[in-house]
């Protein structure tokens, strides 16, 4: 007898754990991470009902930063990580792309950045 009622809450316990998936206890309080049926396979932190894009057009619009000083950003950020000949090699790159196709690359950029606007469109467009 105790050995078949085990299996059964063995079974519900199984089926619970299929539903619920995850939870946070605080104190007293339990707050649910996320939940799943069995037929969801994601994983949520929270459900929302407003779609991700709803308030994108709401957002400030970032302006296109200065291309010296992306090069400048990008060769302080690259000064820890690299030995001093990487350096070199890394800062000749950067000057060439900045007086060659870097230009060119960010007048596109800022031509682009006029029609679209920086915040108007997905990010998987912005690879067409």
């Amino acid at each position: 007898m105790l050995l078949t009622h085990s299996k059964i809450i063995k079974v519900q316990l199984k089926q619970i754990l299929k539903t619920v998936k995850g939870s946070v206890v605080r104190g007293l309080h339990t707050t649910s991470i996320y939940t799943s049926s069995v037929q969801d396979d994601y994983r949520y932190i929270h459900r929302s009902k407003i779609p991700t894009m709803h308030f994108q057009k709401s957002l400030l619009r970032l302006p296109i930063p200065d291309l010296d000083k992306t090069c400048t950003r990008y060769l302080r950020s690259q000064k820890a990580l690299l030995s001093d000949e990487e350096y070199s090699a890394t800062k000749r790159a950067v000057d060439q792309f900045k007086e060659g196709s870097g230009m060119d690359l960010h007048a596109q950029l800022k031509q682009k950045d006029k029609i679209t606007g920086s915040g108007s469109i997905r990010w998987e467009r912005m690879l067409e």
